[in-house]
């Protein structure tokens, strides 16, 4: 699909019409219309490459600047660190691992416009603000 589709593939949520139409293999007996098993081929199929890169972006992009975020705040304390600061880099490492979570689950299951995309984001950006 992204190799027919390589911009905006077939289409968000077309996935499983077009493997049922036209790229089933003929030998594929009663499995009609299947899903990608992964949010990653998932989005490469119905929203190609560009879909891929963008989500990727949103996905590993929040991950990697929460994290800078993160690096920033312990370096700009004293040592020790207070408790209030200490506080601030554990919400925001564990907001960045609950998207790894996400991306690695993500991996396994169609999960791709489940709202926990768009909800863990929405957390990472709160946090850093």
């Amino acid at each position: 699909m992204a190799i027919d589709n390589p911009l905006l593939g077939v289409g968000a949520g077309h996935f499983p019409q077009a493997y049922g139409t036209r790229y089933r293999p003929p030998d594929a007996g009663s499995a009609g219309w299947l899903t990608a098993h992964s949010m990653y081929f998932l989005v490469l199929g119905e929203l190609g490459f560009t879909g891929l890169v963008i989500y990727g972006a949103l996905v590993f992009g929040s991950v990697r600047a929460t994290l800078v975020v993160r690096r920033r705040v312990l370096q700009s304390t004293k040592d020790p660190p207070s408790s209030e600061v200490l506080g601030t880099a554990r919400l925001l490492g564990l907001l960045a691992t609950s998207m790894v979570g996400f991306a690695v689950a993500g991996a396994f299951l169609s999960a791709s416009y489940y709202p926990h995309v768009f909800i863990l984001t929405g957390l990472l950006l709160a946090a850093r603000r």
